[in-house]
């Protein structure tokens, strides 16, 4: 009967722990609160531990431990391998906490030893919350002072030490106070250097000057080096200090009043002028000065040699050489003999150093503003245009002075073309005006004389009313309007180069503007060749014309092509050409074709530079095609008609 209540009582405890899950519950947090208490957190897994309201979280221990065996599955044998107090961190982490998150992880704590398994096995217990003094667990290290705020807790750090509660050394030599490769010793909120030799001071900065206690003797100067020092002696003394003298001229080795110096460890004579030898011991052959005038003595065994200045020859130099027998000097010049060779007095009209160069006194190009140079008798002579004076032309008697051919900009001198779209450089071609009728681009042109231009005369074929033609000049675009640079002009008078047979044979015109174009940097004038242009020569054609789809057609152009032989392109170049080609006209361009001008470029410049000077030495004409293969552009040789420009504005 006893055993019976026993089962009765177990049967209802079981089925109540069974079937009666809120008091179970009940019952478990009551054992977590209450007492001490430990947990086991095995391979990685995570767990919480916490204090119910009113109280905080105390860790007692903590060990960080590995086992070869299955110590966390159940029915372990408890067995451990190696284990690792690791109480500090704990608390670090848990401590007056009222819950904490923790597993068990090698990136948290450093492992104790090799083993398979891991865990983390605590003791902790839960006490009424410190509320007013945070400090109470004296949580700041390594000296630090806490003071408490309620909850919290802040930490006044000894010197040498950082962080929430002083845990951080601080590297007094984290910033390498050291200099000159001293070695920097950290320690407690201050550091100290270790100097390398030659060095001192707190951070090493210090050189120590070795030669201060003066250790060189006798005048020597001593050189500070890094831990050591070198002595330079005096001349005469020698050794590490300069202590020992030398005296290679004690004997008096040099002989007939020769002066004894000493070098290094020997010594060196310096003889009297008549003698010489390492002791001057032997008498000078040329200490009588035997060559004469000004030759140079040079003494040999038994004897001297002279050696002669330009103009005299002989043993001694005694005999004067005529320069002038026979004379050098041609056409009539007059030769004079001097010492080192002879000068020819020059009749006027020839230069050289033989008067062998004929003079042409025009070659520099003495005339300004496109004046025409005639060659005299040592002498020359320029015409000058209409509006200029003086012996160069150089007088401006309007209102324009500037010296033509020289833009203000200038020109980019590389390959472009014009059927290709490549633009010219902004106003590098000053001279260069546009010829609209009805305000239509037709013709390019250029300007050569305040009230003129030129341009081809097969631009005027249908319309020859010169009251019909606008000149505009200073322009880039062919139709953006540019107040600032443009000058309009109306065209007054057009005068054509008479011709007999077909208009191409003198394809060149000039016309005449109502008012003087004003010169500035935007617009000024070209200058007329003197002299014709060969084969090789490259010049540069421009204008708006025809650039065949391929970009640009509404700014100006410029294209560099050569000049090419008139013969072949009479003859082989290409059959459409043969005997095309007349007296007035040159052709250029490359024989593969793909530069050229082309439709809306006729009448346009074609420039060649000499001595920093453009002259307009062709007037684009006409052509076969647009840069083709084998079809050179032809152009009006300008040199041809530089007579008739002249005297035709001259005489209006």
């Amino acid at each position: 009967m006893d055993i019976f209540p026993k089962i009765l009582v177990s049967f209802i405890l079981i089925n109540s722990l069974v079937y009666t899950q809120g008091w179970f519950r009940g019952w478990k947090r009551f054992i977590r609160f209450s007492g001490r208490r430990q947990s086991t957190i095995c391979n990685e897994r995570r767990t919480n531990i916490s204090c119910r309201y009113g109280q905080t979280l105390k860790i007692l221990s903590a060990v960080y431990g590995r086992t070869e065996v299955w110590t966390c599955r159940p029915r372990n044998k408890k067995q451990k391998m190696c284990r690792l107090n690791v109480l500090q961190q704990v608390q670090d982490l848990c401590q007056q906490k009222r819950s904490c998150r923790l597993y068990s992880s090698n990136r948290v704590f450093r492992k104790p030893c090799s083993g398979t398994e891991k865990y983390l096995r605590l003791k902790y217990q839960c006490i009424k919350e410190q509320k007013k003094n945070a400090c109470a667990l004296a949580p700041c290290k390594n000296g630090g002072i806490c003071k408490s705020s309620g909850t919290n807790f802040s930490c006044n750090c000894r010197g040498g030490f950082t962080g929430k509660k002083c845990e951080i050394n601080v590297n007094e030599c984290k910033s390498n106070p050291c200099q000159n490769k001293g070695r920097c010793v950290d320690m407690i909120d201050r550091y100290k250097c270790v100097c390398k030799p030659g060095y001192t001071g707190r951070h090493c900065q210090v050189g120590i000057n070795e030669c201060k206690s003066n250790p060189c003797q006798n005048g020597g100067r001593c050189v500070d080096g890094i831990n050591r020092y070198i002595c330079v002696c005096k001349r005469g003394f020698r050794g590490l200090h300069c202590k020992t003298e030398i005296n290679a001229c004690k004997s008096s080795p040099c002989k007939n009043h020769g002066v004894c110096q000493t070098v290094g460890l020997s010594y060196k004579c310096k003889c009297k002028s008549d003698y010489t030898g390492d002791r001057c011991q032997t008498k000078r052959a040329c200490s009588s000065n035997p060559c004469k005038n000004n030759g140079k003595c040079t003494d040999i065994i038994n004897g001297f040699i002279c050696t002669c200045r330009p103009g005299y020859t002989g043993a001694q130099c005694q005999t004067d050489i005529d320069e002038c027998s026979p004379s050098p000097c041609q056409n009539g010049a007059t030769c004079v003999d001097r010492i080192d060779g002879y000068l020819c007095q020059c009749c006027p009209g020839y230069s050289g150093v033989n008067c062998h160069i004929d003079v042409d006194e025009c070659a520099s190009m003495p005339c300004s503003n496109n004046g025409k140079c005639q060659d005299d008798a040592n002498s020359y002579q320029c015409v000058c245009l209409r509006g200029y004076s003086g012996p160069t032309c150089e007088k401006k008697e309007g209102p324009n002075s500037v010296e033509c051919g020289t833009p203000y900009w200038k020109p980019t001198l590389i390959q472009t073309r014009i059927v290709g779209g490549n633009r010219a450089k902004n106003f590098s071609w000053p001279w260069i005006v546009q010829l609209r009728l009805n305000e239509k681009h037709e013709c390019g042109g250029a300007i050569i004389a305040p009230n003129w231009i030129v341009t081809a005369k097969h631009c005027f074929l249908l319309v020859n009313d010169a009251t019909k033609w606008t000149i505009y000049a200073g322009k880039t675009h062919k139709y953006l309007q540019e107040p600032s640079t443009q000058q309009k002009r109306k065209a007054v008078k057009i005068v054509d180069a008479k011709s007999p047979d077909h208009i191409l044979h003198k394809d060149i015109s000039l016309v005449k503007v109502d008012k003087p174009f004003h010169y500035n940097n935007y617009v000024r004038p070209i200058c007329l060749p003197t002299k014709d242009v060969k084969v090789g020569d490259v010049c540069f054609v421009k204008g708006w014309g025809e650039t065949q789809g391929t970009g640009h057609e509404n700014v100006l152009k410029n294209t560099k092509l050569p000049i090419k032989d008139t013969k072949k392109c009479n003859t082989t170049i290409n059959p459409t050409l043969a005997g095309q080609i007349t007296e007035n006209m040159f052709c250029a361009g490359f024989q593969g074709g793909g530069h050229d001008a082309c439709q809306g470029d006729s009448g346009g410049p074609f420039d060649c530079i000499h001595s920093n000077k453009w002259y307009l030495s062709g007037i684009v004409s006409w052509g076969i095609g647009c840069a083709e293969k084998n079809m050179p552009g032809v152009f009006v040789n300008v040199i041809k008609f530089v007579t008739w420009i002249t005297s035709t504005i001259a005489l209006d």
